[in-house]
């Protein structure tokens, strides 16, 4: 079995935010065996592809898989449908928004301490920084967190986004099977729903470690393209919906 966590990050656009958050994956790389996903933008040609495929030809990541259109979360079902990631390769898989980064913490050894003490967790998220919430934008966005459950000696119960998620990888293709079979989502609403009422276990997130969302700094500025275009969104019918793609994959030499 891999001794390396397979490691599934999700991009688009915003190619400065590409180029940090994999510096800081990357000397993660001895334990975490990293598959990129990127939806395409008007940056891909120009500035993330060449990047993202250096990666992939240094050897650096495992491999990278473009998507024709952005189809948003659906990445992640066309990428596990076609056997790109195999969640029993190891005990553990992540799943990971691609705008986080955490400074100065092993963010993975807590998060596997956390996994092997406590068998009645589901999945461990990072807890995220409030720091750069971007409240001049969005005066709503200590919403955006969502509140603590119960706060244990060595871990926070609650719900969170794909935050550097940690999961057992039995356990994700569990769901995989009933994401099929019900017709939901890799997305983290249906997976809450999952954990908590279909398994009757619980969520969590590190007590010690905070991610920076890099993403918040770009919705504080408003004159930012993405910022402009991301705030005319309905988000439901952006992340939730049937539209799927071809896609291209370079793997490692």
């Amino acid at each position: 079995m891999e001794s390396r966590i397979p490691c599934v990050v999700l991009f688009y656009y915003n190619a400065e935010i590409i180029v940090s958050t994999m510096e800081f994956l990357l000397p993660y790389s001895d334990r975490l065996a990293i598959t990129v996903l990127e939806n395409k933008s008007i940056h891909t040609d120009s500035t993330i592809k060449p990047y993202l495929q250096s990666l992939v030809n240094d050897s650096k990541i495992e491999r990278y898989v473009l998507f024709d259109e952005n189809i948003t979360m659906n990445a992640y079902r066309i990428a596990f449908e076609h056997g790109l990631i195999e969640p029993s390769a190891s005990d553990y898989l992540m799943l990971t928004d691609g705008d986080l980064i955490v400074p100065h913490s092993d963010f993975l050894t807590e998060q596997l301490n956390i996994l092997d003490r406590h068998p009645e967790l589901f999945a461990c998220g990072v807890s995220l920084s409030m720091h750069n919430l971007p409240l001049n934008n969005y005066p709503d966005a200590t919403s955006w967190i969502p509140g603590d459950f119960h706060v244990h000696p060595d871990y926070v119960e609650t719900v969170t986004g794909f935050h550097l998620l940690l999961l057992r990888a039995k356990e994700f293709a569990q769901y995989l099977d009933y994401s099929r079979q019900t017709g939901n989502s890799i997305l983290d609403i249906p997976m809450h729903h999952y954990c908590h009422h279909v398994l009757g276990k619980k969520w969590g997130k590190t007590k010690l470690s905070q991610a920076v969302h890099l993403t918040w700094d770009v919705y504080a500025d408003s004159g930012h393209p993405y910022q402009e275009w991301k705030s005319k969104q309905d988000l439901e019918a952006l992340f939730v919906h049937d539209r799927y793609c071809q896609f291209q994959v370079y793997s490692r030499p």
